[in-house]
């Protein structure tokens, strides 16, 4: 089972990660035995083919590092939902879809649209000024402005995966605290791990 964990910088994926780890949540990354199965090579193809034209981007900053990870995450995706216990990832393919639409010059809707989808979205929201406030104190200056366009996107991104009914939870991490949001992520885990085994 895939859980897969989505949010602007500083939303709060990492600390929520660890802290599902100590209930006893298994936590993975991408690896050099993942491999991209045959019902994503289409994407992952088309995918490395736009990487490999830098003129379709307008900020090419890391832009070699964001295509390599986005590949091994379409991997480790495939690994994480193939394990029959719960798994989760703190950046996996819908965050690396973050990163690829702040750069790109043309549409990034069809990422959304093609992407392999989690068993779980874990989608961590907070205020604009919450987040750029955390940035700051971070002493992350530079991506001040990515994570205000990371905010605003967020909202048409889930729209799309919402469409292709994403099994998700949604949490406000300036409202509640990582406790009370670890363990509300716990309950839908096992809520989509319920219907998943019903199904079969």
């Amino acid at each position: 089972m895939l859980i897969e964990m989505f949010g602007a910088p500083t939303s709060g994926k990492t600390t929520l990660v660890k802290e599902l780890r100590k209930f006893g949540i298994a936590v993975s990354h991408p690896n050099e035995d993942d491999k991209i199965p045959d019902s994503s090579m289409e994407f992952a193809v088309k995918l490395a083919k736009l990487y490999g034209d830098v003129n379709a981007f307008h900020d090419i900053d890391k832009l070699d590092q964001v295509a390599y990870k986005t590949q091994a995450a379409i991997g480790a995706a495939h690994r994480g939902r193939a394990d029959k216990y719960p798994i989760v990832f703190d950046e996996l393919v819908a965050q690396y879809g973050m990163s690829f639409a702040i750069r790109v010059s043309s549409d990034w809707s069809w990422y959304f649209e093609e992407m392999p989808l989690p068993d779980l979205l874990v989608v961590l929201r907070a205020h604009k000024s919450v987040l750029i406030k955390r940035t700051i104190e971070r002493g992350k200056l530079t991506r001040v402005d990515k994570t205000g366009i990371c905010v605003d996107l967020i909202k048409p991104m889930l729209a799309i995966l919402r469409k292709r009914n994403c099994p998700m939870i949604e949490l406000n991490t300036n409202l509640a605290n990582k406790i009370e949001c670890t363990r509300r992520i716990i309950y839908k885990i096992h809520e989509v791990y319920g219907l998943m085994e019903k199904r079969k």
